[in-house]
């Protein structure tokens, strides 16, 4: 890899409970070559149905390898490679849907973005999660949060070019 070459970040899900770091890295290894310096495992977490999501970084060719892919072969699951994509957040009142300098809403700097309340930050708090956004029990930002997942397929859509809740109907008997 050239060193100057940028980085990507990339999702795998669906691997199984017990997949590993270093089968990880061998799957990778597997499908772009060998394992560079540059490359990192960034997190492993917990997804639903008793599977694991793994952030990897990589360079550039090796995620765009790896995205045309779509799939790889991590220990004996079959996991999908996707991009991450960037879904930004107001840094006043913690909104999806715009950007600091058109913020209109609520001061929340120096707010807690586990339980929402003022005084403390996230590590250490032992508060009860809150979404200030949905007003559910979650973390703001969380996968369960309606109002981020509504943003991140915003970005997807963005990304791809398409119009964001747009939807191309092929239907024959009716117009969209």
């Amino acid at each position: 890899m050239v060193g100057s070459e940028r980085q990507a970040v990339i999702h795998v899900r669906g691997m199984t409970a017990n997949t590993e770091e270093n089968q990880i890295k061998e799957a990778i290894c597997r499908e772009v070559g060998a394992w560079e310096p540059c490359f990192a495992v960034k997190q492993i977490r917990p997804m639903r149905g008793d599977t694991r999501a793994a952030t990897l970084v990589l360079s550039s060719s090796a995620a765009r390898k790896l995205l045309d892919l779509g799939h790889i072969k991590v220990g004996l699951a079959r996991c999908e490679v996707e991009k991450r994509y960037v879904v930004k957040r107001c840094q006043r009142c913690w909104s999806f849907t715009h950007e600091l300098s058109k913020c209109t809403g609520p001061y929340r700097t120096g707010h807690c973005l586990k339980c929402g309340k003022h005084g403390h930050i996230m590590e250490g708090c032992e508060g009860e999660e809150y979404c200030v956004l949905c007003s559910e029990p979650h973390r703001h930002g969380s996968g369960k949060c309606s109002a981020f997942r509504d943003a991140l397929q915003r970005a997807r859509a963005t990304e791809r070019g398409m119009v964001p809740g747009a939807h191309i109907c092929k239907l024959q008997t009716h117009k969209a």
